[in-house]
């Protein structure tokens, strides 16, 4: 069953690898509050991953969004990851590029927290001071535009 909410606190999280104790939980949601202190997240949890996408930039002909993911890596390990990523402008269209990602491989309760705590650093890192346009990006990544 797949969870999406407004807020952290009402999502479900489904398929954890491991049980979250109540220090690595209240570390987990206090950072989470942090993001949503500073950007209105769109959260969704479905079996083995949880997302948070932020959507900077969203029109007909171009997007730009950060993304904080928790998402399976093998039976007992979670990787959390931030990342940048901007609307595909190459021939085969395939969505989005992540042009900047940062990545925690974790196993235990307290790495996921660390690793979740990170992310949200990261990410408002980006909202802090990161261009809100596709263009400097696109350039950094090596990335075409738009075709006219």
């Amino acid at each position: 069953m797949d969870s999406g909410a407004g807020r952290f606190g009402e999502l479900k999280l489904l398929g954890m690898p491991f049980e979250i104790d109540p220090a690595s939980d209240a570390r987990i949601r206090a950072a989470a509050a942090e993001l949503e202190a500073d950007a209105t997240p769109e959260w969704e949890s479905e079996p083995g991953q949880l997302a948070a996408t932020i959507t900077l930039v969203d029109s007909r002909d171009d997007g730009l969004a950060l993304t904080l993911v928790v998402a399976d890596d093998g039976p007992t390990r979670l990787e959390v990851a931030a990342a940048v990523e901007v609307d595909c402008w190459c021939v085969k269209n395939h969505g989005l590029h992540q042009v900047e990602r940062h990545e925690w491989l974790v196993g235990t309760p307290d790495a996921l927290a660390d690793g979740f705590v990170a992310a949200v650093r990261q990410v408002t890192r980006w909202l802090a001071s990161a261009p809100r346009d596709t263009a400097p990006w696109r350039e950094r990544a090596g990335l075409p535009g738009p075709q006219p």
